[in-house]
């Protein structure tokens, strides 16, 4: 089955890419990595508003919290 939500999010991750990468080129790579990290948590939560995917929520959000911890944590 076709779906244009995939297809939507797809744009939207080749757009953060794009300014990703165009960000480090302005940027100091301390003040970037930061902000790229919160890519995981808004991931999860388009994934629950926009394909409807709300079963296990608390782990879903959880486990993308501790993700963004856990890169953090490694600097």
């Amino acid at each position: 089955k076709f779906s244009w939500k995939i297809v939507l999010l797809s744009f939207f991750n080749f757009i953060a890419y794009f300014f990703g990468l165009k960000a480090f080129v302005l940027a100091e790579v301390t003040q970037v990595i930061p902000i790229m990290q919160l890519s995981t948590i808004m991931t999860v939560i388009a994934g629950i508003f926009l394909l409807n995917e709300k079963s296990n929520l608390a782990k879903k959000l959880l486990a993308g919290i501790i993700a963004v911890v856990g890169v953090f944590l490694l600097k």
